[in-house]
């Protein structure tokens, strides 16, 4: 049964484009927002670079091979 419900109108797609794009502008808000707070945050749990066994392999690698 086809009824008034189930057409698309000029007018209807216009609302579902402007709400597709509040969509999307308060994802990228959010994502700003997240990417903000992760830069703000003191950088004391870093690990030092080669110190996984694979990383220590590759280095010990490198320097037997000069």
């Amino acid at each position: 049964m086809v009824g008034d419900a189930n057409v698309r109108t000029a007018q209807g797609n216009a609302w579902a484009a402007i709400c597709a794009d509040r969509a999307r502008a308060q994802a990228r808000a959010d994502m700003d927002a997240m990417v903000a707070a992760l830069a703000a945050r003191p950088r004391t749990d870093q690990r030092a670079v080669g110190s996984s066994p694979r990383s220590r392999a590759s280095q010990t690698a490198l320097v037997s091979t000069r």
